[in-house]
């Protein structure tokens, strides 16, 4: 198997996910899953990735964000952002003009001017919105979309279907929006879907789960101490927090928590690394490439939820890691499929 057959089997298995929890949140899609509590913001960034090879995708998830956008935790898409990929990055400012611009609330105002403070140049030079599952620019016939041409990207002119739905908040796999419309889009609904999701946690796993800092994450679980609402115990040198049995979430069918954040990440990091070493001049190239790809991977799973197989590129001497590559990544693309099947 070539480089670039297991970069494409690695792209569809992430794309078919992608579809998978759109469509569990309402666009119009073939089927969701509800294998894993969804993250909307890690959705998001990830979508700006990978979803440009998938164009249907991606403006059936504008679709949705025209209707659903004040949803959305602006905290913590500021944040996923600032660690995003330079193309992700440039590509969000797009999205946040266009919720802001769609009518979905003017909370987007701040963080559109913010980001556009941030840039080094308001000037782009144009390129293709979408590629080929080549990784080449789509070519675009007609009329060129006048507001994603305004920053640079080239695409036929966006017509929004109108078809997508409002998420459907008994689902347990939107437990994270049931949660925000219990007690607001912020810290606090991120600490109690994961309390819900968890028999037991202390302060400083949460904030990392949640983007929240560890002093916001700390005040809330205090408070909820203090009211009744949870149960504080030392457990070693760590205090940990459980909700009270009345307040546990328990749905007929449970959803796996996964830190898609992380995993969303990793797995962008991995397919830029594949796309790069298929593009390398020689072997040698390649297996440079792929090896320091797999040792950042292996340093930063495990990724809570998500058993991605552990690489071992020390033990793959010279170009033999580029076959260990493709079996890492043919186990990874795996897994990702039996996610996005329903349940």
């Amino acid at each position: 198997m070539s480089l670039e057959t297991t970069s494409s089997a690695l792209r569809r298995s992430v794309l078919d996910l992608l579809w998978a929890q759109w469509t569990d949140l309402g666009v119009s899609g073939t089927r969701g899953s509800g294998a894993s509590i969804i993250d909307p913001e890690a959705l998001v960034m990830a979508t700006l990735d990978v979803g440009r090879f998938d164009p249907r995708l991606f403006d059936e998830v504008l679709d949705w964000l025209a209707l659903n956008g004040d949803v959305l935790d602006v905290t913590r898409l500021r944040r996923l952002m600032r660690t995003g990929a330079p193309g992700q990055q440039r590509l969000a400012r797009v999205v946040i003009d266009f919720m802001r611009k769609r009518g979905t609330g003017s909370k987007w105002a701040p963080l559109s001017n913010e980001w556009q403070a941030g840039e080094s140049s308001a000037v782009y030079s144009a390129q293709s919105l979408f590629w080929s599952a080549s990784g080449d620019d789509l070519p675009v016939f007609g009329e060129h979309d006048p507001f994603f041409a305004s920053y640079g990207f080239t695409r036929p002119t966006l017509g929004l279907r109108q078809m997508s739905d409002k998420p459907h908040l008994e689902r347990p796999c939107l437990a994270r929006l049931a949660a925000r419309a219990l007690v607001g889009i912020g810290v606090r609904a991120e600490v109690l879907a994961y309390l819900w999701t968890h028999d037991n946690a202390h302060g400083r796993l949460i904030s990392t789960r949640t983007d929240y800092s560890q002093r916001q994450v700390s005040e809330y679980l205090a408070g909820l101490a203090v009211a009744g609402f949870a149960e504080r115990f030392e457990d070693g040198k760590s205090v940990q927090y459980r909700l009270v049995e009345s307040l546990r979430w328990q749905p007929a069918s449970a959803s796996r928590y996964v830190d898609w954040a992380r995993a969303f990440s990793a797995l962008g990091a991995i397919q830029r690394s594949l796309a790069e070493a298929a593009a390398a001049d020689s072997r040698y190239e390649a297996s440079v490439i792929v090896r320091s790809s797999l040792t950042t991977l292996r340093a930063a799973l495990p990724i809570e939820g998500l058993a991605l197989p552990l690489p071992k590129p020390e033990a793959f001497p010279g170009e033999s890691v580029l076959g260990h590559a493709e079996e890492i990544v043919t186990s990874t693309a795996h897994l990702l499929t039996q996610l996005a099947q329903p349940r």
